[in-house]
């Protein structure tokens, strides 16, 4: 029993980092997205935010910031709002410290 919950605890934890790492991927490929929205497209700032609430895994993160949009915040205070509740804590700290202007 001792082992079988262990082999389950050491699957479960694999899993979940492996989740995080997929969700950070994802979460920078659409900041370049929305760089490149807002370089070459001259897309607005927040309709490229927007833009990216169909992605796998950070999709959900973005839908968040757009419903916050919506009740008239800030962009900055949406962002903030949402990401700093990401894990791991380390990725949090980094974009919530990306300034949106």
């Amino acid at each position: 029993m001792v082992l079988l919950s262990a082999g389950i605890y050491l699957y479960e934890d694999r899993c979940r980092r492996q989740r995080e790492n997929q969700t950070a991927e994802d979460i920078l490929e659409a900041i370049e997205n929305i760089e490149t929205a807002i370089r070459w497209e001259n897309c607005p700032l927040p309709d490229s935010v927007r833009a990216q609430t169909q992605r796998k895994y950070a999709g959900e993160y973005f839908r968040k910031i757009g419903g916050e949009l919506e009740k008239d915040r800030t962009l900055q205070e949406a962002w903030n709002d949402t990401f700093c509740r990401i894990k791991p804590q380390r990725i949090s700290q980094i974009l919530c410290g990306i300034p949106l202007t």
